[in-house]
Parts: structure tokens; C-alpha cells; sequence
């Protein structure tokens, strides 16, 4: 199973580009409603370039909305549309699977309304939140135009996938001096495909971009959903890190997603 993305016989992994085998299911497109109907599990690598071609336009990306929140003692937050995993859990499943909402921004427009917001609260730390920024070198470099203009202050909430996929990606953010959370979506293959509807080989990748990012010096925390993965096992994969726990809330109709997706949460 675990060669069946992007390694391995019978797939090359060339650049950012992958060439997939031909039992994998993909997602699709409904015309209708414009929703990114999936059947599960389906390749990851895949769904990250169909939903770049979507939330990009150029070197512009899909925003929705500009906010400060209490995460992080206080954080300036632009939310995206976008991800190439849908997490039962996630309260904003619904925008990514309908990700064709918000408007096309400019690196420099981000900004602007970064910087308008944090003059409005006084707030001097940053995000982007409400999907995955990284899902391919488009996403990567619209992104890095952003850190640039607040070093050491930024906080990129990232599954990681496309990174431990593309690690000479962080080329183009390291340099900016962003914290990196990563947010662990199980404790292996077999629970990551559970929660995120995507196949459970891609769970490799979430290791190997934390891997990445030790090794090239960038700063990182690991993050992870009460009740998604057990503490225990997950010191297997991640040995000797400490995890920041979120607590499950149930936005977005997580509930139901969870229902529907016959996706446990461990709440005792």
C-alpha cells in the first residue's frame, strides 16, 4: 500500500508532478453545485492539483475572510478554501468541498488586509487557517510572498502532505522564518485514511515533512485532535515530540460528518 503514491513500482515521482495508478479514485467535480465530490479513499496528490487549479488563478489564491481570533494569545487570520484532505472533523468542510467561494487576492492584497486588521487590534502575529496554504509550488510561492512581510511572526497551520511529498518546496518559506504547526491527522496509515477520506499511504508524507523540517532547521510543533489518534502510538511515527492536543468541537456539522463518514472519535 505504501507505494501506491508516488514511489514505488509501477509510479514515478518527477518534480511536483506524479504519475498515479490507474485503481486509485479520484475526485471529481459536480457542475452543478460545484461540490468536490470524493470517492474514498482517494489519492491526495491528485485532489492537491485539482484543487489548486480551482483556489488558484495565476499567482492569485481564494480567500473568504480577514479576522483576528484568541488562538495563539491573539492571531491575525486570513481565511482560505482549499484542502487535499477532508477530515471528518473539520469545521470547515463544508467551504473545501465547495471550493469555488471568496475572492481571488493578491500576495500584496493579503497583506494589506493583514496589516489593516493588525493596526485595527494591535495584534502582531499571523495565519492563514480554513484550509491547507501548501498544495502545490503555485499555493507555495503565493504563500512565501506573504511570510516575506512578517518575518519570524507567521504561522503556517499545514497537514504537511505536499511538503513531505515536495520538501524542496520549503526552500521557497524557510527562508522567511515562519513557525511551522503541523497538524497530525492519525497514528497510522489505517486511522489517517478513517479521518481524512484520503488513502492511507499518504500518511508517510505527514512523517517525512516533519522529518524535512528538523533537517533543514525550520521551527515546528506537532498538533493533533483529542480522541483522532492515540498518544501512545503516535510516539512511534513522532518519537520524542511534544504534542499540542486540540479539543474536538463540533462546527460545520463535524458531527454529522463524523456519522455520515462512520469516522470514530475516542471520547473517554
Amino acid at each position: 500500500m505504501l507505494d501506491e503514491i508516488g514511489r514505488g513500482s509501477g509510479n514515478k515521482r518527477t518534480g511536483s508532478k506524479c504519475f498515479y495508478a490507474e485503481s486509485m479514485r479520484y475526485s471529481t467535480v459536480n457542475s452543478r453545485d460545484n461540490l468536490m465530490v470524493s470517492a474514498f479513499p482517494f489519492d491526495p496528490m491528485r485532489r492537491s492539483e485539482e484543487i489548486e487549479s480551482l483556489v488558484m488563478r495565476g499567482e492569485r489564491r481564494r480567500y473568504y475572510r480577514f479576522r483576528s481570533s484568541g488562538h495563539y494569545g491573539g492571531v491575525v487570520t486570513a481565511d482560505t478554501i482549499g484542502c487535499n484532505l477532508l477530515c471528518a472533523y473539520c469545521w470547515n468542510h463544508r467551504k473545501n468541498e465547495n471550493p469555488t467561494q471568496g475572492e481571488f487576492c493578491s500576495a500584496d492584497e493579503v497583506l494589506l488586509r493583514l496589516r489593516t486588521e493588525a493596526g485595527r487590534t494591535g495584534i502582531r502575529n499571523f495565519r492563514i487557517s480554513g484550509a491547507e496554504p501548501i498544495l502545490g509550488e503555485r499555493s507555495a510561492r503565493h504563500l512565501a510572498e506573504v511570510l516575506s512581510a512578517f518575518p519570524g511572526r507567521f504561522i503556517v497551520e499545514t497537514n504537511g502532505i505536499i511538503l513531505g511529498y515536495s520538501p524542496d518546496l520549503l526552500d521557497l518559506l524557510l527562508p522567511h522564518d515562519p513557525h511551522f504547526r503541523l497538524t497530525i491527522k492519525g497514528d497510522c496509515p489505517e486511522r489517517f485514511e478513517e479521518i481524512t477520506g484520503a488513502t492511507g499511504a499518504a500518511f508517510r508524507f505527514q512523517v517525512e515533512a516533519l522529518s524535512e523540517l528538523r533537517k533543514r532547521g525550520g521551527t515546528c510543533r506537532i498538533a493533533a485532535m483529542v480522541g483522532a489518534v492515540d498518544s501512545r502510538r503516535l510516539e512511534q511515527p513522532f518519537p520524542e515530540e511534544r504534542v499540542e492536543w486540540e479539543e474536538f468541537r463540533n462546527f460545520g456539522n463535524a458531527e454529522r460528518n463524523l456519522a455520515y463518514r462512520s469516522a470514530r472519535l475516542d471520547r473517554n
